[in-house]
């Protein structure tokens, strides 16, 4: 895509919580696991953004739910979890669209792309009922990201309704 990625420097790390498990800890039943750590990666140079939950119609200036760092689901700190259809909107002037396609997995990703665009809608096509190339349309996108678990991809049968 061109994208020149930041580098680490131009971010305040903040870690946010040492006691993360993630799914694989709360299906395996395997309870003698050291928890991780989750940080945020802000940018010294704060832009000023719009994230707008479009079922919800809830709108917020932070990709950051901090309030779900006091629930089992720590990971939902990352754009408040996941929702069907997310909609970013950045102060960056180029007019560059981009179309995330993804599973919970992008959600710690997406922050790392603001930067680059002006516009950001993110799908997440297990709660997404409405047609893509509609969207992409409407919404003028030009460039277009999938961002997945690789077994989520292989597995999950929503994508393939946008296949067929």
């Amino acid at each position: 895509m061109g994208l020149t990625p930041q580098k680490e420097e131009e971010f305040n790390i903040q870690q946010v919580t040492d006691e993360f498990y993630g799914s694989l800890y709360s299906k395996s039943g395997f309870r003698h696991m050291q928890p991780d750590r989750l940080e945020l990666y802000l940018p010294k140079d704060q832009e000023k953004y719009t994230v707008t939950y479009v079922d919800e119609e809830k709108t917020t200036d932070s990709l950051y739910a901090m309030e779900q760092l006091l629930r089992k689901d720590k990971y939902a700190v990352f754009l408040n979890g996941n929702h069907a259809q997310i909609h970013i909107k950045t102060a960056n002037p180029s007019g560059r669209k981009l179309l995330v396609v993804k599973d919970s997995y992008a959600n710690s990703l997406i922050p790392f792309l603001l930067k680059h665009f002006s516009e950001i809608n993110v799908v997440d096509l297990r709660y997404y009922e409405e047609d893509l190339a509609s969207l992409a349309n409407e919404q003028g996108i030009q460039d277009m990201l999938f961002l997945y678990n690789a077994n989520t991809f292989f597995e999950d049968p929503s994508i393939k309704n946008v296949t067929e």
